[in-house]
């Protein structure tokens, strides 16, 4: 931990995960102070609630069509990542390149495969190739569709702990940390003097931190395998009552691959196949 200066810029950053890391990466690059302030940090399995250590991440960005702004730092941050792989080995980093698929078990009536993700239009971005119905069919349906690509896989341990080192080489006493269970906004300004602003990255906290109603769980499950999958592989259904997706993604610097299922809220799980 950094010793503490005065500065008429100083930052708090609420939450060690991998947003709250690189926020205060960013903020540091500016040349302001920061402080941040978790309960758990990188490394850390114990805590449910430090949903970061737990996920099986790739880059696929999908938000709405009209979406511009969420569009802009999804590509910023695949091109960041794409920088940091031409710097560093993914066993240091927690990234990696791999080839990756997304199917529908059946047609898609709806929209058309390159409405369903708004960088399938941007070959700079991410060449993308269709998909016929032997490339990706599941088992006994041989009408499936989806495309295939290139994306970032991410290790959230090692790349939340790679995150964290490169906050504590900022110039000595710029940057601190502390574990601090936050209650209110107002208990950060009484427990950090000389605090300017504070920066809510604490996710799931956020709900009751800032007594967001909008801001609620999915429900989902991931279960580590030995041995690493050559390929990310995402196969979704929305034929059924309740829709869902199965992912497989390898994970960086290790021969383990995330198998995984993710659903909308209240909804259940259907484990990877």
């Amino acid at each position: 931990m950094s010793t503490a200066i005065s500065s008429k810029h100083h930052v708090v950053v609420l939450g060690a995960g991998v947003i709250g890391l690189q926020t205060a990466l960013t903020i540091l690059s500016h040349d302001i102070r920061v402080t941040l302030l978790s309960v758990s940090w990188p490394g850390c399995l114990s805590d449910p609630y430090y949903t970061s250590m737990f996920s099986g991440a790739q880059w696929r960005s999908n938000p709405d069509m009209n979406d511009r702004r969420q569009q802009s730092w999804d590509r910023t941050t695949l091109l960041h990542w794409r920088d940091l792989l031409a710097c560093h080995a993914p066993s240091e980093l927690g990234l990696e390149l791999h080839p990756a698929v997304f199917f529908w078990d059946s047609p898609v009536p709806v929209y058309r495969l390159e409405k369903s993700h708004w960088w399938i239009t941007d070959p700079d971005l991410m060449p993308v190739r269709d998909l016929g119905p032997d490339d990706c069919a599941a088992p006994g349906n041989a009408d499936g569709a989806g495309f295939a690509y290139q994306t970032i896989t991410v290790n959230p341990v090692v790349y939340c702990t790679w995150l964290l080192r490169q906050c504590e080489s900022a110039p000595e006493g710029q940057f601190e940390t502390r574990v601090l269970h936050v209650k209110s906004f107002s208990q950060v300004f009484d427990e950090v003097p000389g605090t300017k602003a504070v920066v809510n990255c604490t996710g799931l906290g956020a709900g009751k931190l800032a007594d967001d109603e909008a801001c609620f769980p999915t429900l989902g499950q991931t279960v580590l395998v030995k041995g690493k999958a050559h390929r990310v592989v995402t196969r979704r259904n929305e034929q059924e009552e309740q829709p869902w997706e199965a992912l497989v993604i390898p994970r960086p610097g290790e021969e383990i691959t995330v198998l995984g299922g993710v659903q909308g809220e209240g909804g259940l799980v259907h484990p990877a196949e």
